[in-house]
């Protein structure tokens, strides 16, 4: 598609520029090519997950143990005649299957909280996009785009499709899910040469990817799983699942304990038997059964009936702090394998840095002050880098009003009453840093009277001037406000 005239696609496409799909036509393809979604592996029942808990390698010696404790209390019973014996078997048994149900069970929950958790976070990551459809321009879901739909993404729009842009205007993506880079790609409507790698096709639009800047209209090219981003979970889908460093613990330290416990069972009874042979030159059928009982109780003191459960229930507190801590874990064995790990290496810058910016010094009307606080939470004081307290307000509101009126960015609370940037991160700086002076966009265009300020024109950030310029009308004067490059005015 990139190597291709947009023309040519529209054409291929079977689409318009101008009327897009009709809602016949756009029924069809959903049909034929599915919801515009990620696919997920299938999930497991819970009565399945439950059962498959019962059959870890650890939980099976344990089993082994309750079959050996049933098997010594059938002998007491029929044999000795023992029934308190008997019965003190019968209550380990017990014992020991509580164990198993515990563990099973910590297991199931745990399971079944990560996934209550994910399928939240998947109903939270819900969008709509601006479609034309019938002739007219309309909000969809997302996950009812088809190929051959136009769309039309404006600055802080999520691109839910693989898209070829028919036309651009300032637009800037970022494609750092692909790529790795934090820094933003524009993007342009030409077409560009066969071999052209993935992350140098700039007349193309990732799902995925996020708009900080301008805007563009584009045609949906593929959904779902046909994607890009598509592939990649498809590839990820097919990755073997290896097992974790705790689950190769536990599977060797079972194989050593079955070992051990079955040496255990062979020596007791050798040497019971060696011992009534040497003391009466024969092996009685009632020896033999009591040399049998004698290796079972051992070796079912040998097994560690605890230690699933309180493998388990420190794995939950693990897995529990994470959670505290915005760490979300799908598998209790999990928790074990962070622990595990001696290095983690990256070679992309924002990859696992935060790609946020904070003004912590600007400088006005002859007078350089400090900012205080970090990140997007608009809570800090300005205060004068000469002697920390004199702070005339009139030295830097203008320039803060400045800088909020010529800037499209914002900053807005989620669901965790956190701050959410929406835009290039310095602009948000500068809408962060006039919060912290009371001062806000909508603020400042709501008021009226002396200070009625009303935008006439905003001429978005461009390559070619390396500025953004706001034309805006304050009472009866109007003024230009420009951000990005030095301007001398003669």
């Amino acid at each position: 598609m990139y190597s291709q005239h947009r023309h040519d696609i529209l054409e291929q496409l079977e689409t318009s520029r101008h009327d897009g799909l009709t809602t016949e036509v756009a029924n069809a393809r959903l049909k034929k090519y599915g919801l515009n979604e990620m696919q997920h592996e299938q999930q497991e029942p819970g009565w399945k997950v439950f059962l498959k808990s019962l059959t870890e390698p650890i939980i099976i010696i344990l089993w082994i143990a309750i079959a050996l404790t049933l098997i010594s209390a059938s002998y007491d019973f029929l044999v000795r005649n023992d029934f308190d014996h008997g019965m003190s078997a019968i209550y380990e048994g017990l014992v020991i299957l509580i164990v198993i149900l515990v563990n099973s069970s910590l297991t199931y929950w745990q399971k079944s909280t990560a996934k209550k958790s994910l399928d939240a976070l998947s109903s939270d990551s819900r969008h709509q996009s601006n479609v034309l459809r019938d002739e007219t321009w309309q909000k969809i879901d997302a996950d009812q785009l088809v190929p051959g739909d136009i769309v039309d993404v404006k600055m802080g729009d999520f691109i839910e499709a693989d898209l070829r842009w028919l036309s651009v205007n300032e637009l800037q993506v970022n494609e750092s899910h692909l790529t790795g880079e934090a820094e933003a790609v524009e993007k342009t409507r030409d077409s560009l040469p066969e071999d052209t790698e993935l992350g140098d096709r700039t007349n193309m639009g990732f799902s995925g990817s996020t708009v900080v800047n301008g805007s563009g209209i584009g045609v949906v090219t593929a959904t779902g799983m046909q994607t890009e981003l598509g592939k990649i979970a498809d590839l990820l889908q097919q990755t073997k699942q290896e097992k974790t460093p705790i689950e190769r613990t536990v599977s060797q330290l079972t194989k050593r304990l079955m070992v051990a416990a079955a040496g255990v069972v062979v020596v007791a009874i050798t040497f019971d038997l060696v011992k009534e042979y040497l003391n009466t030159n024969t092996i009685s059928v009632t020896g033999l059964m009591n040399s049998i009982s004698g290796a079972i109780a051992l070796a079912v003191a040998a097994i560690p009936d605890s230690m699933p459960v309180v493998l388990s229930i420190v794995l939950t507190i693990g897995a529990r702090s994470l959670a505290r801590n915005n760490g979300l874990i799908k598998s209790l064995s999990s928790v074990e394998t962070l622990g595990a790990t001696t290095f983690i290496a990256s070679d992309k810058t924002g990859t696992l840095t935060k790609n946020e910016m904070t003004v912590t010094r600007f400088f006005s009307n002859g007078v350089n002050f400090a900012v205080d606080g970090n990140g997007y939470d608009p809570v800090g004081e300005i205060h004068s880098v000469k002697d920390g307290k004199n702070v005339q307000e009139s030295d830097f509101t203008p320039f803060l009003q400045s800088a909020v009126l010529n800037n499209e960015a914002q900053i807005q609370r989620n669901d965790a009453d956190n701050y959410e940037p929406l835009g290039n991160p310095t602009d948000v700086a500068l809408i962060v840093l006039g919060r912290k002076a009371k001062i806000s966009r909508d603020k400042l265009l709501s008021e009226t009277g002396e200070k009625d300020c009303d935008i006439l024109r905003v001429f978005p950030f461009e390559s070619t001037r390396k500025m953004m310029s706001t034309i805006i009308k304050i009472g009866d004067e109007y003024q230009i406000l420009t951000k990005g490059v030095c301007v001398k005015f003669s």
